[in-house]
């Protein structure tokens, strides 16, 4: 069923940002401009008419960890190691704004996003840790994220690799070759007022958003252009089943179409049992 699932969700990625790269070329966003080549308040472009259903916004300048840096790693029978170093960063801390923000925080602190290809992210919170990779040819991305699960957007702070893998050992590694995105926020459940505020957040390889690529970004069918890589926050979700979906596109719109470059996924919003028993 799992797999079925996938399928299923792959495939409406591609019917949905498809249908749409021809139905909204024309629309206005919420100020009334052109989508194509439009002028454009700040990093989001609504591409519909009228008033978005959801309210979208940027994310407020928070701690950025400067120094955090991943200076070495490898993997080796089927662990990883890495060397981590930064003089504000540590894994299992708390983000001195997490309280502040008040949406979704690991209580385990700071830890790692490990996502291979376009799977969603594992969460680390150690240095080492063992972690299995199939044999074949992976996209790897690795980078240092805050409690509240926000990437550090410090070119230090990641690795991004094309590796080969064979019985739990990497034989080969290149640099990525290709623009791509991937997919990290928002992730699995949410409950009770961590479902008020959602975190949106990806991570871009190989390419400067708003100069080379805009990101089209969808909730729930509703289309927005991102033209800046930071975090976003979306509130008014209902409860329930919602779709995230993200695809990298150029400044005209049209599709990048690299291996890493597009992705839905599925999240889900629950009211808290404790308030629904008061």
């Amino acid at each position: 069923m799992k797999f079925l699932k996938s399928v299923f969700l792959a495939a409406i990625t591609v019917i949905f940002f498809a249908c749409n790269d021809n139905g909204n070329s024309g629309q206005n966003n919420s100020s009334g401009s052109s989508s194509n080549n439009s002028h454009h308040e700040g990093a989001i472009e609504y591409l519909g008419s009228g008033k978005p259903k959801y309210n979208l916004y940027e994310g407020e300048t928070t701690e950025e960890f400067d120094d955090a840096s991943i200076d070495g790693w490898e993997y080796e029978n089927g662990k990883f190691s890495f060397d981590i170093s930064g003089s504000t960063y540590e894994l299992k801390q708390q983000t001195s704004d997490a309280e502040s923000l008040m949406c979704a925080n690991s209580d385990k602190g700071q830890h790692m996003h490990v996502i291979l290809d376009k799977k969603p992210y594992s969460a680390q919170y150690e240095p080492s840790f063992e972690y299995k990779i199939s044999n074949g040819q992976h996209h790897m991305l690795v980078f240092l994220g805050k409690s509240y699960h926000e990437s550090i957007k410090n070119p230090k702070a990641h690795v991004a690799r094309l590796i080969e893998v064979e019985d739990g050992n990497i034989t080969h590694d290149w640099n990525i070759p290709d623009p791509s995105l991937f997919y990290s926020r928002p992730k699995g459940t949410y409950v009770g007022e961590e479902a008020k505020k959602i975190l949106i957040d990806f991570y871009p390889v190989n390419i400067k958003i708003g100069e080379d690529a805009k990101i089209k970004l969808q909730i729930n069918g509703e289309q927005y252009y991102l033209y800046e890589w930071k975090p976003y926050f979306v509130e008014g979700l209902p409860f329930g089943t919602n779709s995230i979906g993200i695809q990298l596109v150029d400044m005209n719109g049209m599709p990048v179409g690299t291996p890493i470059s597009s992705e839905l996924r599925e999240i889900e919003l629950k009211r808290d049992p404790a308030a629904q028993i008061n």
